[in-house]
């Protein structure tokens, strides 16, 4: 009881404060902010507690995928989206986002918001603690491996590592 209170607490303290932080990135977010996707199987993906999603109406999810714990996935305001293809495996503490910023002036290096789809195509492994950048594809039957911060489009069926992430082999079935 008291950890739906302290959702429901939380929740309104970032309604109300977050719009006055970062003006410019979530006002049109708000109406359909803060949710964390319900734990089981839902239109066939799955998902394990705590996964985030800021804005779920931009958020596509295919059949047989799975996310782990502690997953966020960000869009912000805009209107890029993230889609997930089908049997895809996103392991735990993972973040992908469509939102960043321009390089702003001395005063304020985070400029200006902006917006770039991400799309995960079928067969997709994401390692745990990885972080997927805006505008990236991953192509069918990628590997990314834990802990590896992706910047640039995955080839499809190889496996990339690091940070930046870069292909480390072709995968043969």
């Amino acid at each position: 009881m008291f950890k739906n209170f302290l959702k429901k607490l939380i929740r309104k303290c970032l309604r109300r404060f977050l719009p006055e932080i970062l003006p410019e990135c979530l006002p049109n977010a708000l109406p359909n902010a803060m949710h964390y996707l319900p734990e089981g199987w839902h239109n066939g993906y799955n998902v394990y507690s705590h996964v985030f999603v800021d804005n779920k109406k931009l958020v596509h999810i295919g059949k047989g995928s799975f996310l782990n714990h502690n997953t966020g996935l960000y869009v912000g305001s805009g209107d890029a989206q993230i889609t997930i293809g089908e049997n895809v495996f996103i392991a735990n503490d993972c973040v992908i986002t469509t939102c960043s910023h321009e390089i702003g002036t001395s005063e304020k290096r985070a400029g200006k918001c902006t917006y770039n789809p991400v799309v995960i195509e079928n067969g997709v492994w994401i390692g745990a603690n990885s972080t997927i950048l805006p505008g990236v594809t991953i192509r069918k039957g990628t590997i990314i491996a834990a802990g590896a911060v992706v910047t640039h489009d995955c080839l499809p069926d190889s496996i990339y590592a690091g940070v930046p992430a870069k292909k480390i082999r072709d995968l043969n079935d």
